[in-house]
């Protein structure tokens, strides 16, 4: 279990909140405890999180995404294996299964000594979209966990694709982010993953709507939005997102 006195020190280091700090450790103490179980290998590692824990982005995230090919049954016997893993660093955590309409949720609950409330973290398991590019890595982390877990991960091509399609099912900053995250680290932006990732809505993708959708974004809600997610010093740019992420699209498809 992490220390008061690290959390206070890992919350100076991240500019961030000693809450968030905790969330994030037991994030990274889950995923290690459920890619040590042999069925983990039809489990894939995707979303906000991922880009944070995996290709070290700044901003910090809530919940834990998947792709699995999983059967329901073998899904909560290796989440309740991991469970039991993770307790031997808390031993207070407990798991509980979300009703959903669409593939498996369930929410991570743990007491803690910084709030009243127990802090949760969503599990979100989705069965009806395949994962096209993986591939295994260890988590990039400062805290203190042993990090000896291969990660199955989504690439950050086809991250990039999904969240780019998420901005039509979901007005969220998050998303933003973590576009302007990903052209920023000059991901590649992969038109075959993209046609895809939107034939799931029925969409084709089209640049053209994507950046006017961008643009779109009510700026108070960006801020809104992302700012308990972001380190002190990168809290000035929500509000510049939109133009920023258009930017770079136009220069990429040289509109």
């Amino acid at each position: 279990m992490i220390s008061q006195t690290d959390l206070i020190n890992y919350s100076k280091i991240y500019k961030i909140d000693q809450y968030t700090v905790l969330r994030e450790y037991l994030q990274i103490i889950f995923l290690n405890s459920l890619y040590k179980k042999k069925g983990s290998s039809g489990v894939v590692f995707k979303g906000g999180t991922a880009i944070r824990l995996i290709y070290e982005s700044p901003r910090f995230s809530e919940d834990l995404d998947f792709n699995t090919t999983l059967k329901m049954s073998l899904l909560r016997s290796v989440l309740g294996d991991s469970l039991t893993d993770a307790r031997k660093v808390f031993p207070k955590l407990s798991l509980k299964e979300l009703n959903t309409t669409q593939g498996f949720s369930a929410k991570l609950f743990l007491e803690n000594e910084i709030s009243p409330m127990p802090l949760t973290v969503k599990l979100d398991f989705s069965m009806r979209e395949k994962t096209i590019e993986k591939f295994k890595s260890t988590i990039a982390t400062e805290l203190p966990a042993s990090n000896y877990s291969l990660i199955i991960v989504m690439t950050q091509s086809e991250i990039l694709a999904e969240k780019l399609r998420t901005i039509f099912q979901r007005k969220k900053g998050r998303d933003i982010y973590d576009i302007w995250y990903l052209l920023n680290k000059k991901v590649i932006v992969d038109s075959k993953l993209l046609d895809e990732k939107f034939k799931l809505i029925d969409r084709s993708f089209d640049i053209t709507d994507v950046i006017k959708y961008i643009a779109s974004f009510d700026k108070s809600i960006l801020e809104k939005d992302l700012t308990k997610y972001l380190p002190l010093d990168q809290r000035h740019l929500p509000k510049n997102l939109p133009e920023l992420i258009n930017d770079k699209l136009r220069s990429l498809y040289k509109i």
